[in-house]
């Protein structure tokens, strides 16, 4: 009986340890929810209910749903998802179709709540009639123009095969490109089908913005057994209006007009007509599409900016003016920042060989005392030879700069004067004329290309071109001087000739111009000739 009342205490004093001690140690747990129980069966047929009931392992929680859920065939009104511990309940709110099979695809949306592990490409699927659906199509999304895999793109099946559908109508299947630009529908129809992509903006399943990017195949997608070949070139289609997209006064005398598409035959007119001491410059940018207004004196309130193309007018634009040192925003919210900032192409003291020195001015320069210039080589002081653009905004200097020369360039301040009378302060800049063996030489051999208009392009990495020719007829390119590093070539077929790349129009049923990667990256090495022959079939 004593032994009885010694042991009680000993063993309720290890209960308690064991109670309280937890054992350390143990893997951390990677694995993803698992289903252990439908209701119905996945792949259930004769469907007649409106409710989904999926049983999970562990505890779960919902991720940004409304981008990873896809249900396919669409139905009208999304149904309502819910948890419920360890249950995820599926209540539609929508008549079914009859004889049609369903599936309901989860992405990246279930998760566990513990470890955050991701259940992914998790789909149910079911039918309302007395078999499954089981044919699928698959492919990829690229960009038309640098061929790179486009991910979260919708691509959408519809049985109305009208041209006009992908403005009116959602979908009847729907899927979204993976990270690799790959996508997959399953649980098909046989039946014939329009194909269409689209970077939907609005999350409305319809084209209907310009600035939605597009992509579609050139035939209708008559589906009898499986295929895996779709290609989809994804493009954004050019306004067949052309707007102005934004007007915006960027300092005090200093304004600029952007279009949406390149102006034929730009001109601008000023109403009303302006004093001769404010003295409009007038750039039309390269591209077309952007004209840069500089007043050299603000000595009105307001002036209307009439744009023509040819001898039609496109717009007319009212301005406010602000006048220098005044802080009350104008048009577009600015205040007085008319800061001269002057650049050179020698950038980081080195300049390429067979260019020349150019100074790049923000604002056009009204005058530059070439006599206040010194400019030496080595030892040797020059006499500077200058030209002006047009626009007043670059200075070129025209003397020879012979490759593995260093120059010596001093502007003291106020030797320029910019269009507002503003004097800039003293310029300094020392640079060499790198040697041309620093540099790599590449040359594309074309010999079975077929008569036409193309043009061939050394990329980088990013895909910016660094060097680019027109190529009509002739099968070799060559691309002196190019730094040290690795490049894509490309090409591409220049249909319209006009020299650059085109987008598609999907009412012309027209896709963008063909675009061709050679297949594998260059490396250019300094002091090397690099050549590649092309063989394009």
């Amino acid at each position: 009986m004593q032994l009885r009342k010694v042991l009680l205490p000993v063993l309720l004093l290890f209960s308690a340890c064991a109670q309280i001690v937890t054992p350390d140690g143990g893997p951390k747990d990677v694995t993803p929810p698992k289903v252990v129980q439908y209701e119905p069966d996945s792949a259930a047929v004769n469907f007649q209910g409106t409710r989904i009931v999926i049983r999970f392992d562990e505890y779960i929680a919902l991720n940004d749903l409304n981008k990873q859920l896809i249900i396919s065939p669409a139905v009208k009104r999304r149904p309502e998802v819910t948890i419920r511990k360890k249950d995820l309940i599926i209540q539609f709110k929508d008549t079914l179709d009859a004889n049609t099979t369903y599936s309901v695809s989860f992405g990246k949306a279930i998760r566990d709540i513990t470890e955050n592990n991701v259940l992914t490409n998790f789909q149910y699927v079911f039918s309302t009639g007395n078999f499954i659906d089981s044919l699928e199509c698959s492919g990829h999304v690229v960009s038309a123009r640098t061929l790179r895999p486009e991910k979260g793109i919708l691509v959408m099946l519809y049985r109305n095969t009208g041209d006009s559908v992908v403005y009116k109508e959602k979908p009847y299947y729907y899927t979204r490109t993976d990270e690799q630009g790959n996508f997959r529908l399953t649980n098909l129809a046989p039946a014939t089908y329009r194909i269409f992509a689209l970077e939907d903006d609005g999350d409305d399943y319809l084209y209907n913005s310009k600035a939605e990017r597009i992509a579609f195949s050139d035939s209708l997608l008559t589906l009898q057994s499986n295929t895996d070949s779709v290609r989809l070139k994804l493009f954004q289609e050019k306004s067949s209006e052309q707007f102005l997209s934004r007007s915006m006064q960027q300092s005090p005398g200093r304004f600029q007009l952007s279009y949406n598409q390149p102006i034929k035959q730009p001109s601008v007119q000023f109403v009303p007509a302006l004093p001769t001491s404010m003295d409009p410059i007038i750039e039309y940018a390269p591209t077309g599409d952007t004209i840069n207004i500089w007043f050299a004196k603000v000595e009105l309130d307001s002036v209307q900016f009439v744009v023509s193309s040819g001898k039609t007018v496109l717009d007319t634009i009212p301005m406010r003016l602000n006048k220098p040192g005044n802080k009350k925003s104008g048009r577009a919210g600015v205040a007085d920042a008319r800061a001269l900032v002057l650049s050179n192409n020698a950038l980081g003291g080195k300049m390429i060989p067979g260019n020349q020195l150019v100074i790049s001015s923000t604002n056009p320069i009204r005058s530059l005392d070439e006599k206040k210039i010194v400019f030496r080589r080595g030892a040797d002081t020059l006499v500077p030879k200058i030209e002006t653009s047009p626009n007043k905004r670059t200075i070129r200097f025209t003397n020879e700069f012979p490759e593995d020369s260093s120059f010596y360039l001093f502007i003291p301040s106020g030797a320029l004067v910019d269009w507002y009378g503003q004097k800039s302060d003293t310029i300094r800049s020392s640079f060499v004329v790198m040697p041309a063996r620093q540099f790599g030489n590449f040359y594309v051999k074309l010999p079975l290309l077929s008569p036409g208009k193309y043009i061939v392009q050394v990329v980088d990495e990013k895909d910016r071109v660094i060097k680019d020719t027109l190529v009509n007829g002739t099968s070799e390119c060559r691309f002196p001087l190019i730094p040290a590093g690795n490049y894509r070539v490309r090409i591409i077929y220049d249909t319209n000739g006009d020299g650059l790349w085109t987008t598609g129009n999907y009412q012309e049923k027209r896709q963008p111009e063909k675009v061709i990667y050679y297949a594998t990256p260059v490396r250019i090495r300094a002091g090397w000739d690099m050549d590649v022959e092309w063989r394009l079939e």
